[in-house]
């Protein structure tokens, strides 16, 4: 059911129109004996025109309430499907996610469908996770313990450059830029 000041909108909307035709067609009566039948005509074609554009208004904006466009949906698909051929994989991504969840909530299942489908084609690795993952949380503990990365990587048995990689992260994870700066960034070691 639509919302109550939304009802309320289209009670007063229907009411000035009916009110603005009423003026009209009785406007056309009176004048239409000192001017001829062509105004009163006129008149009726006006209250004709008003008595639908009222209608249409309200049945549209009813309508709206309850189904969003067909177009405003697929518009949502085809611009994640033109941003992803375009190689802007993030805006495709967000596009694509989107439109996923509006066909998800409007029951359209093989929509929504396609589109996620679309947004695997994509290929946008997921993101990564907020914390820090334990390969991370360890690597970064040894580092602030003062080993060196060869020492590291003897010990999580990787090679020293897995352990400058893995230690990139760590540092833009937790935004220092330094490994005195690390030692201060990470909790203290618990018992």
């Amino acid at each position: 059911m639509a919302r109550p000041h939304a009802l309320w909108s289209y009670t007063i909307a229907g009411w000035s129109g009916f009110y603005v035709m009423v003026v009209e067609l009785l406007s056309g009566r009176l004048i239409a004996p000192s001017f001829g039948n062509s105004i009163y005509v006129w008149g009726s074609v006006i209250f004709v025109f008003m008595l639908a554009l009222a209608i249409g208004y309200l049945l549209g904006g009813i309508y709206s309430q309850y189904r969003p466009s067909v177009v405003r949906l697929c518009g949502l698909l085809v611009a994640g499907r033109l941003h992803r051929r375009a190689k802007q994989k993030r805006v495709a991504h967000d596009l694509l996610g989107r439109a996923a969840e509006v066909f998800d909530a409007n029951p359209a299942p093989v929509w929504a469908d396609r589109a996620r489908d679309e947004r695997r084609r994509v290929g946008l690795r997921p993101s990564a996770p907020d914390g820090l993952t334990p390969t991370e949380a360890r690597v970064a503990a040894l580092a602030a313990a003062g080993r060196t990365n060869r020492e590291i990587a003897a010990e999580v048995f990787a090679s020293p450059k897995t352990v400058e990689a893995v230690l990139g992260r760590v540092y833009r994870k937790l935004g220092v830029r330094s490994r005195v700066e690390l030692v201060a960034a990470l909790p203290p070691p618990g018992p």
